[in-house]
């Protein structure tokens, strides 16, 4: 399944990981996650949970996973297309999930900007006999 054209594949795993990018800044950027956040690096990361894990902390350190999470993604599929590999189907697939699923929690955050990458990654994962 080796491909050389994924310069496509290649720009959006940027954009992906730009926004898994914003995503973790904005932790820093915005009042209330870096207040928790501060409050959370104090006391060393740690168990910081501790038996209030539903709490803001638990909200804020499970978004700045995410964050991470969404990078790690973004790198993937670059490395993918460095290697030549076009991203699989069911990967696509389950990258759409995940970012309307992120949409739907939380609609007035940056999961909109990932949203058209992953919709042109699951297009072009489409082999070429379903598309014509």
């Amino acid at each position: 399944m080796k491909n050389k054209n994924l310069k496509g594949q290649k720009i959006n795993a940027w954009i992906i990981i730009a926004v898994g990018i914003l995503h973790t800044l904005a932790h820093f950027l915005i009042t209330q996650p870096r207040q928790e956040l501060l409050i959370m690096l104090r006391k060393g990361m740690f168990n910081v949970l501790g038996p209030d894990w539903a709490a803001a902390n638990f909200s804020v350190s499970m978004s700045v996973a995410l964050g991470f999470a969404i990078i790690c993604l973004g790198v993937f599929i670059l490395q993918m297309a460095n290697n030549g590999l076009k991203f699989p189907l069911p990967a696509a697939i389950c990258l759409l999930a995940l970012f309307i699923f992120i949409v739907y929690a939380g609609p007035t955050g940056g999961g909109w900007l990932a949203l058209p990458s992953c919709i042109y990654l699951l297009i072009k994962a489409i082999p070429d006999k379903q598309r014509s």
